[in-house]
């Protein structure tokens, strides 16, 4: 069954309120800059209580569908809405004529709603006839509201599904009732700290130190009904903390270089509680135990990188640049897979005979990536240049293993990129015009493995019984891209007027899972992605500017696994930001 998205077409009012000010504490040696920010928009999808508005539905009158708490219009809350607020501080100190130091730090508190969610359509020639033993009400086009802005979603489990209390997967007591908070909330700061000491007329020194802690919550409701399928409530506390350094010097007109060294480390711990009541349609029937357990998964990555850069200019037209970078990366997943009281395994996933509980996943390795590139400036507005690059993804550890024979590292995916191109200047500058063609070959694709393709962690198959379902992350494939992109920019005065075109043939060239096909294009690529932008601004007008941007249909990577089809999660078009 294919999905399709309807455009959205309602028009909303966002009000939005920036500011900002500059001030010299010290004349020309201690500046701060203050920034701010605040905007808030109304959820564009309505969450309406089925049960207040269908009242003559008989499912609505036996009970099976809810009221909950709504208004007088049915209107339980809106789902799309954003309401956050942040603020930006900086201040530079230029200490002397060799040293300067810029400190930024910057907080942001977001309470927006949860994502918006409408349905296209529901097979109810599958859901209609079993959901009703299951669930005591069917999950079908009752749901497709003639309005797409509206949904009928009460993020409520009513914790009719059961409980497994034994590794056999026998039925305990009912789970209860499980409400998922419908919101999108980030509490975020951070700051940086960067250092440039000149140390002598040709090296120089640049240090940049940050710091980042967030937590972020969310609810989903992934039904848009009064009949919970998938939800979730996740909380992510994430700190982070990073040291680069550069030494930055020249050679004569001969040679420019750049020797530096990062280290970042950050952990994660990813709190949530995964209600799926939908699995026991297809495992068992009602009596079934069905996933919802909770989960509280620390990550912890460390990745340490050296690099050299150069640029040999060996005539004023002739530069020859390079690069090499060696990094190290150390990662480490703890499983936590709990009932509902937090206490015991959940068994489906964990028991003391096959324990997924307390597993830790590792990933290490290291990896070395080159570039070499030769540009020839023919003329002061006129350069073309060929460069050869390699780079890579890092590797991991499966994040969502079903068995602890599943929990195993895979690798980077790597790339090697090749691609020659002409930048230039025409009309006194006015006129820019950059053309580039490329080609890229993938080697260890990440994706999701399959049953067919769920290995341990020596490569070997793993028996069906720890293999189905697999949730394995690996390397599985590798392919090929190739193409060319074309910009121009006209520049008028205050007026600019910009364009750019790409083309890309990107697929796949061999896998070993049959979740990826040979021939086929990868996720979200589109072949052809085509720009336009005018922007225009002068001492007496205010800036306007306006672009637009078309790429062709991109394969989508489904996101649930049950037959239906998905929601459509574009936005409606906005009038002009005020305030």
């Amino acid at each position: 069954m294919t999905a399709t998205c309807q455009a959205p077409t309602a028009v909303l009012i966002a009000f939005e309120l920036h500011g900002s000010g500059d001030f010299a504490v010290i004349p020309d040696r201690l500046f701060v800059r203050i920034t701010g920010v605040s905007r808030r928009e109304h959820g564009y999808v309505d969450l309406i209580d089925y049960a207040c508005s269908h009242p003559n539905d008989p499912y609505v009158i036996s009970g099976a569908y809810p009221h909950g708490n709504y208004t007088s219009d049915c209107k339980s809350g809106t789902e799309g809405g954003q309401d956050y607020t942040a603020l930006r501080a900086a201040v530079r100190w230029i200490a002397s004529d060799s040293v300067e130091a810029n400190w930024i730090t910057d907080a942001t508190q977001d309470n927006s709603d949860s994502t918006a969610t409408t349905i296209l359509g529901t097979p109810a020639s599958i859901f209609g006839a079993t959901v009703p033993a299951w669930m005591g009400a069917p999950y079908d086009n009752r749901f497709l509201p003639s309005n797409p802005y509206v949904s009928y979603a009460n993020f409520l489990d009513p914790g009719v599904t059961y409980r497994p209390i034994d590794t056999a997967g026998t039925a305990g007591p009912k789970v209860g009732a499980f409400y998922a908070t419908p919101n999108n909330q980030l509490t975020s700061w951070g700051t940086s700290f960067t250092l440039d000491w000149k140390l002598l007329p040709d090296l120089s020194l640049k240090s940049i130190s940050s710091y980042r802690h967030y937590v972020s919550q969310f609810g989903d409701d992934n039904s848009a009904s009064p009949v919970p399928l998938v939800l979730e409530e996740a909380r992510f506390t994430h700190k982070q903390g990073s040291e680069e350094v550069r030494l930055n010097g020249t050679w004569g007109t001969l040679l420019d270089y750049t020797i530096g060294g990062i280290y970042f480390d950050y952990t994660t711990y990813y709190a949530s509680r995964e209600d799926d009541p939908f699995l026991a349609l297809f495992y068992g029937g009602p009596a079934t135990p069905t996933f919802d357990f909770l989960q509280n998964d620390p990550t912890h990555t460390k990745t340490e990188a050296g690099f050299v850069n150069t640029g040999w200019h060996f005539t004023d037209a002739l530069t020859l640049n390079t690069g090499i970078r060696f990094t190290h990366e150390d990662k480490t997943y703890t499983y936590h897979r709990l009932n509902i009281d937090g206490v015991t395994e959940y068994l489906p996933l964990s028991n003391p005979a096959n324990p997924l509980n307390n597993t830790v996943g590792e990933y290490k390795g290291s990896h070395v990536d080159y570039r070499v590139d030769l540009d020839y400036q023919w003329l002061p507005t006129l350069m073309t240049y060929a460069e050869f690059s390699t780079g890579f993804k890092g590797g991991g550890v499966t994040p969502r293993p079903y068995y602890p024979q599943q929990v195993i590292g895979f690798g980077p995916e790597t790339l090697k990129s090749y691609e020659v191109g002409v930048k230039s200047e025409w009309l006194d500058h006015s006129l820019r015009a950059n053309l580039a063609t490329f080609y890229q070959q993938y080697n260890n694709y990440q994706a999701g493995a399959d049953a067919s393709s769920c290995i341990d962690s020596s490569g070997n198959l793993l028996p069906p019984q720890y293999a189905n379902p697999c949730g394995e992350y690996l390397n599985v494939a590798n392919a090929i891209g190739k193409g060319f992109e074309a910009e121009l920019e006209y520049l008028l005065g205050g007026l600019s007027i910009n364009s750019s075109f790409s083309y890309l043939d990107q697929y796949f060239t061999s896998s070993t899972a049959t979740s990826v096909k040979v021939g086929q294009v990868p996720p979200n690529i589109g072949k052809i992605r085509a720009s336009a932008g005018i922007q225009y601004a002068s001492p007496w007008v205010a800036s306007a500017r306006s672009r637009h941007v078309w790429t062709s249909r991109t394969r989508r990577t489904p996101a649930v696994t049950w037959p239906v089809r998905r929601m459509c999660r574009t936005r409606p078009t906005r009038l002009p930001m005020a305030g």
